[in-house]
């Protein structure tokens, strides 16, 4: 398997994890605002107020799962490329660790559980 191939299946996944979040959005009536480019990769921005706890969450949890899911049936339709299920399963693992120093989806849920912010319900 090639670097390329490699550089492919992780665009692909990327995309996905962003267009799981869209979808989610786009479910409570959500448009993004920009699209924005870090040091570290892509994604969208959304105004998030007003939106419930729940919905946020749900909009959070639905990059990883999408990108995840995404892993999966790429690896059955082409188990001779693991990159599909390694980068999915890293990535997935990644995102949704609240690492606390870095925005990523797992310190954002992490950030509306209750005992971290009292305003959440």
């Amino acid at each position: 398997m090639t670097w390329i191939t490699w550089i492919i299946i992780a665009s692909i996944l990327i995309v996905g994890h962003e267009l799981g979040h869209a979808a989610a959005m786009l479910w409570y009536g959500r448009l993004p605002d920009a699209l924005v480019g870090r040091w570290w990769g892509i994604g969208l921005r959304w105004n998030i107020h007003g939106l419930s706890v729940r919905a946020l969450r749900h909009t959070l949890w639905a990059g990883p799962l999408t990108e995840f899911g995404l892993g999966v049936i790429g690896y059955l339709g082409h188990p001779q490329h693991p990159a599909w299920i390694l980068l999915a399963t890293l990535d997935t693992a990644i995102q949704l660790i609240p690492w606390g120093f870095w925005p990523n989806d797992g310190t954002r849920l992490w950030r509306t559980r209750p005992l971290i912010n009292p305003d959440v319900d």
